[in-house]
């Protein structure tokens, strides 16, 4: 049995979010188009990537790289796509490529870490920390 503040992940074969819902989060739209290059290499480090090295390429091959870890964010997600559609994606819409791409694989780490930071392993307190997160979005 999962300890009450692990991370599951679903597949669904498609992104929890919105391509186009880069507005949904006002803090993480902000930093995007502030510093993209963060943002993507934060992203890659999540898929096991370098951060440094990822956000570097970002800022120099910004569709290819772009492409490339979204091809991990899916393969770890279990969503489909292909390679033509990501680097079109990062191409004509890249900050929303960015911000689609990092909601996916941080907003349930970020909600379960905060968990456990914050209100330690017990389920209520866990279904808390949920709550508070939840009034963050």
């Amino acid at each position: 049995m999962n300890p009450p503040h692990a991370v599951t992940v679903q597949q669904t074969g498609q992104f929890q979010h919105p391509f186009c819902g880069c507005c949904d989060n006002c803090g993480l739209c902000l930093m995007t188009v502030v510093a993209p290059c963060y943002i993507f290499g934060k992203t890659a480090e999540a898929v096991g990537e370098d951060c440094l090295m990822w956000g570097v390429a970002y800022i120099f091959l910004r569709c290819i790289a772009g492409a490339i870890i979204r091809g991990k964010v899916r393969e770890s997600r279990g969503i489909q796509g292909d390679g033509v559609e990501d680097v079109c994606k990062h191409w004509f819409c890249p900050l929303c490529a960015l911000i689609q791409d990092h909601l996916e694989v941080f907003e349930n780490v970020l909600r379960g870490r905060l968990n456990v930071l914050f209100f330690g392993n017990s389920s209520s307190s866990t279904a808390f920390g949920a709550a508070m997160m939840d009034s963050f979005e």
